[in-house]
């Protein structure tokens, strides 16, 4: 198999199709296709994934759940939004609760 990034005038098209036929000729698999995608491509399967631009539009609250890490330290959080009415995100650091909640007129933290 020639190497075709090593040569002037190849791209790496080519050495992915040169790669595919030969894992196919092995009957390693089946011929696949590369398909490059745009960012807005990318952005337009989410949006789908969804259900759409206008059900995304419609929804008035979501909660979400995870976990962020941070000079080695995995902190568990959990948020809530209302739309137009406020939000709130709980975060269990070293065993303590730290909350924090946002409203159109005010906001606050806690710790417990």
């Amino acid at each position: 198999m020639n190497f075709y990034y090593e040569q002037k005038g190849n791209s790496g098209k080519k050495l992915l199709e040169e790669l595919n036929d030969m894992l196919y000729s092995l009957g390693l698999g089946n011929k696949m296709y590369v398909k490059r995608e745009t960012a807005d491509d990318v952005i337009d399967q989410y949006i789908e994934a969804f259900g759409g631009a206008e059900k995304i539009r419609s929804m008035q609250s979501i909660k979400t759940v995870g976990t962020t890490t941070t000079q080695g330290l995995n902190i568990p959080t959990t948020t809530w939004a209302l739309q137009n009415k406020g939000m709130r995100m709980d975060m269990l650091i070293k065993g303590k609760v730290n909350t924090t909640v946002m409203t159109p007129k005010a906001a606050g933290r806690f710790f417990l």
